[in-house]
């Protein structure tokens, strides 16, 4: 997820970005550097939180904040560079997809078809983030407190810096807490939809289990701003969450020994920040202040407030159209015309515009500040803190097909449809379809599933039976569908179908990847006819693998087929820019089946195509 916190937004976009829950936080670190532009679409420089300017004029694109004496910014082609803090800025390291910056004195980097590795301040590569527990590492978040969550087989944990596991990948959620601690959920909630019933599990920065605290003690966890560029789920050592008291959503500070740090109130729907030991706070209607312990500082009466350093905030009433500043106390700061206004990043001075085109820098008493240059606008951009591997391990793709004699991601041919949708939704290879489930779609007698292998594409698993009992129409429109109930006869046949779509790394490779699935499919028979691009495989009297690439597919056909049926010249000019239809063989007449064709396509007049999956149903 990118974050991108423009220091001059609409009140109303700031309000929203204050008060949502995010699902990463962003390290705390001293801002060195902030860009900046002395003209309109003019180049970008960099400038001190203090009003020294670094630079001026030199980048076309945007930077990024500079902290820990390096800065990033994206070059022509789209990917990062990495710069010192130098009035001549060099350039560190390589080329990048994804970089974060050094909140630490090492930062996660992805150059293109590489993993996710850490570069020091200098761009040497000191770690690789590979393999854990034999599973590859799919994602890596910013450094939050000298810790980094890493993804691996759809599971959370951390390492330090030198890429040593703390904390072991076997959380299906977990959030980074600038406090140190770790808001995880064990995988065994998985599929769990109710929060009542999910024990939410408080992990210091070693990975020991701090406390566990039960979901039916309160309605949902929460989150607030706890500095200028982060939120935050721990306050405090306690929980931020949301009671349901009687109907009413009230929120409050749950400690780790299940005991209430900040009791849940009728007179506070929500927090939107803290700074220090205040709080702003949300009645439902109005915003206002009150400390760590409850006790109100400034009654709710704002359309809109928030902190800019502990001693001083900006607020606005209905009836205004600029931010006023004011102390604790209450006691208007300065002058009444600020559009919008940035945070005290140093602690004396911040960035206020009062024009269109005119940014001025004023200090606590509110008081213009003289500056050596003209801006026009000023911004600050964090990294993209979600890291994802570039690498493309098409061994483990295939391996997770589980390709056997018998057929593929642990299905066979006998098989009932019951066993077939069992299996779809318990095999650890498989991430559901976004319905939650396998379903049989249509009239036609196919169970059709889409998954996701080890995070590297998706796939869609087709079974076919030719056994219902009955079928009826469930829901209506477009998230219509049959719902069948069918017989204990065996499946007849069943494809996997590998797609190119959505998976930038396997772009011009898919022919590769049919290399890798054919080799698997060979080891499991006896290679009976083969093509440029396709080839059958008997692994039984009468029984067969039929494989195929069509540019940005690969299909894997495996049942009882007619094997005259299974043309193995049709694919002989595939590209990697085609998309080819696939070419359906027909089942054995000695195993007294009908010849297996495509899902119906059939139109009804008020459901639309009914013989593939609805999208808005996946």
């Amino acid at each position: 997820m990118k974050i991108h916190q423009s220091l001059f937004m609409p009140a109303a976009a700031l309000l929203l970005l204050l008060v949502s829950c995010v699902d990463t936080v962003i390290p705390e670190r001293e801002i060195e550097y902030i860009p900046f532009q002395e003209s309109k679409d003019g180049n970008w420089g960099m400038i001190s939180p203090s009003g020294e300017v670094l630079f001026s004029e030199e980048f076309q694109n945007e930077p990024t904040v500079a902290i820990n004496g390096r800065f990033m910014v994206k070059n022509a082609d789209g990917l990062w560079e990495i710069y010192t803090t130098d009035k001549k800025p060099k350039k560190i390291g390589g080329e990048y997809l994804y970089a974060s910056l050094f909140y630490e004195d090492v930062a996660p980097v992805v150059a293109k078809g590489q993993r996710i590795q850490f570069i020091d301040r200098d761009g040497n590569v000191k770690t690789t983030l590979d393999k854990i527990g034999g599973k590859a590492v799919s994602k890596c978040k910013s450094f939050v407190a000298g810790r980094a969550m890493v993804l691996v087989d759809g599971k959370w944990g951390a390492v330090d810096t030198d890429g040593k596991v703390v904390i072991e990948p076997k959380y299906t959620l977990m959030l980074s807490s600038t406090e140190g601690y770790f808001l995880a959920v064990d995988q065994k909630y998985e599929n769990e939809s109710d929060y009542e019933k999910i024990t939410y599990t408080i992990l210091n920065s070693n990975g020991k289990v701090v406390a566990d605290i039960k979901g039916s003690k309160f309605k949902e966890t929460q989150s607030m701003r706890t500095s200028y560029r982060f939120e935050d789920y721990i306050i405090d050592e306690a929980l931020y969450v949301s009671a349901d008291i009687n109907g009413d959503r009230q929120a409050g500070l749950l400690g780790f020994n299940g005991e209430w740090l900040l009791k849940p109130s009728s007179r506070v729907k929500s927090f939107s920040q803290k700074t220090g030991q205040n709080m702003v706070f949300y009645d439902g209607e109005g915003y206002g202040l009150m400390d760590i312990s409850g006790e109100e500082k400034i009654r709710p009466k704002y359309e809109f407030m928030f902190l800019l350093d502990e001693d001083v905030f900006a607020a606005k009433s209905k009836s205004d159209e600029t931010f006023s500043l004011y102390n604790l106390e209450g006691e208007k700061i300065g002058k009444d015309e600020y559009l919008q206004i940035s945070h005290f990043y140093d602690g004396k001075h911040c960035f206020a515009r009062v024009g269109k085109n005119d940014v001025v820098l004023i200090n606590k008493n509110g008081e213009e500040q003289k500056l050596k240059t003209n801006i026009c606008a000023i911004d600050f951009t964090f990294d993209d803190n979600t890291l994802e591997s570039d690498y493309y391990d098409m061994d483990e793709v295939v391996s997770a097909m589980k390709i056997s004699p018998t057929g593929f991601m642990g299905l066979d041919t006998k098989c009932t449809g019951p066993m077939v949708i069992e299996k779809l939704n318990s095999t650890n290879t498989l991430t559901k379809s976004l319905s939650g489930e396998a379903r049989e779609y249509s009239n036609s007698t196919s169970i059709y599933a889409i998954c996701q292998l080890t995070n590297k594409g998706e796939i869609t698993v087709e079974v076919q039976n030719y056994g219902l009992v009955s079928q009826e129409r469930t829901g209506s429109g477009w998230f219509s569908y049959y719902k069948s109930v069918w017989t204990d006869k065996p499946v007849k046949s069943m494809i996997l179908t590998f797609y190119i779509t959505g998976n930038e790394q396997l772009q011009g490779k898919m022919r590769e990847m049919y290399a890798k699935m054919l080799e698997a499919v060979k080891k499991t028979g006896k290679t009976v006819k083969e093509g440029k691009n396709s080839a059958v495989i008997e692994t039984s009297p009468g029984l067969y693998y039929y494989i195929s690439w069509g540019g940005k597919r690969v299909d894997l056909f495996y049942g009882y087929y007619d094997l005259n049926s299974c043309d193995t010249n049709a694919f002989d000019d595939a590209t990697e820019e085609d998309y080819s239809d696939r070419v359906f063989p027909s089942l054995s007449s000695d195993k007294n089946a009908t010849p297996q064709q495509p899902a119906s396509t059939e139109q009804d007049e008020e459901y639309g195509e009914l013989g593939s999956p609805p999208a808005d149903d996946l």
